[in-house]
């Protein structure tokens, strides 16, 4: 599996590798997505950036690998967690959310394992279970 389109930007701060990342405020950034509302771009590679300052590649098509931050089954709809690791989609108990899905499950995950998504970063609105 592969990223069929990258691109590089400069990291607003350090961003771990295999992390869903969005822009940043600051003028032309990326930054690692702090939760499941901030609109996810695409997903770090493997090598991140340490500093900020540093180009960073991301992928934003593709088939790619993402840290997961829970457990996941096989075609899960993903958003991001507070670490910008991906998380399924959950089912609100409340009231409708919208929520910024960054891609597709292709196989399954525990915490911290690497993960093939299907990236397809799009916006919803997730009905009330």
């Amino acid at each position: 599996m592969r990223a069929l389109l990258t691109r590089s930007w400069p990291a607003g701060a350090v961003v771990r590798g295999n992390r869903i990342v969005a822009l940043a405020t600051n003028a032309d950034t990326i930054a690692e997505t702090t939760g499941p509302t901030q609109a996810a771009i695409g997903v770090s590679d493997a090598m991140g950036a340490t500093v900020a300052g540093q180009m960073c590649d991301v992928h934003l098509v593709g088939a790619v690998e993402v840290v997961a931050g829970g457990n996941i089954a096989r075609g899960d709809w993903l958003i991001s967690d507070a670490q910008g690791r991906a998380v399924p989609l959950p089912a609100p108990a409340v009231a409708a959310q919208t929520r910024e899905v960054v891609g597709r499950a292709l196989g399954a995950a525990a915490e911290g394992d690497l993960l093939f998504v299907l990236l397809g970063p799009t916006r919803v609105v997730v009905p009330v279970a």
